[in-house]
């Protein structure tokens, strides 16, 4: 495809939800080669003002299947879960032929590859299974009073039993335990605060969760997102950051070796909820490999002229 006028296929997806309304909208342009940043910053804008767009251009890597650039209406991010979730579904159902059902495909982001697998459900795409970058973990924030203060809670809100500490699968974000679903939904956040305070600290935003564990089942985490500095104060469900808080709690309630199954669920708060599936498995050496899995649904569809 070319950057001609008629030929950018656009479409608009919910991910990591079944219902429409639901979930993290994001849009996927296919076609939209060698225009300048600020072109694509506009057409996010225009597009998706709240949240990323996925633009899915050509490689020329004979090893992926094309290559993703990610903007929101103010800035490039190096990459995001749920757009690249939308840009999975958007790619299966506009680039490969439904016909052939395809199980597998990788896209080239500025994070590295991104393995996907495409689960299929009675001939049709139920979810995808995209594999996040290995997870790297910053030290413990040690001044965490300032953290509680930008959202608005004290320390004694927090969750002491776990650190507050920056984790990447493919983007920064700083996790935050909190002690309740209480403190969790009253949160008020100082957003200009917390904008200054992600750029100092070279985070995208703050990844706040509480922790439970129902008796004989998986972890499950309620979580809310906030990312002002890239120009969204609260994201509906956040599918990098899910992949990060996952090798968070392998790293600091497993151990080394351990592996974990966990359930998010998020944008409640918003009226857009939403869920995901996360697996961390560590191997011998110490290695983790962090998948997340969600499903996606199609709101609209069109050509940008």
């Amino acid at each position: 495809m070319s950057g001609q006028a008629g030929q950018f296929i656009a479409s608009g997806w919910d991910s990591f939800t079944t219902l429409r309304f639901g979930g993290n909208p994001a849009a996927v342009v296919i076609g939209a080669e060698g225009y300048t940043d600020g072109w694509y910053r506009g057409m996010a804008a225009e597009l998706n003002p709240t949240s990323e767009t996925a633009f899915l251009l050509m490689s020329q890597s004979p090893h992926v299947d094309m290559r993703v650039r990610y903007f929101t209406r103010t800035t490039e991010v190096p990459f995001c879960g749920h757009a690249t979730l939308a840009a999975a579904y958007a790619w299966q159902r506009f680039v490969s032929p439904s016909a052939a059902f395809p199980t597998r495909c990788t896209f080239e982001t500025s994070v590295g590859t991104v393995p996907l697998r495409l689960n299929w459900e009675g001939g049709l795409l139920g979810s995808v299974t995209m594999q996040q970058r290995t997870p790297e973990l910053a030290g413990p924030v040690r001044d965490v009073e300032t953290v509680a203060r930008i959202l608005g809670i004290t320390r004694s809100d927090l969750n002491e039993n776990l650190p507050v500490q920056a984790v990447s699968t493919g983007l920064w974000a700083l996790m935050v335990p909190l002690r309740s679903h209480d403190v969790l939904s009253g949160l008020q956040p100082r957003f200009d605060d917390m904008a200054a305070y992600s750029v100092n600290s070279a985070v995208s935003g703050l990844q706040v969760f509480v922790l439970d564990r129902p008796e004989g089942k998986a972890w499950c985490a309620h979580v809310r997102n906030f990312g002002p500095a890239v120009g969204i104060r609260e994201d509906p469900v956040t599918g990098s950051a899910g992949g990060a808080l996952g090798a968070f709690l392998a790293s600091n309630l497993l151990g080394a070796t351990g592996h974990l199954d966990l359930h998010i669920s998020q944008g409640t708060e918003m009226g857009r909820g939403g869920e995901m599936a996360v697996e961390v498995r560590t191997g011998v050496d110490g290695t983790m490999t962090v998948t997340v899995t969600g499903s996606a649904v199609q709101v609209w569809e069109g050509r940008l002229v």
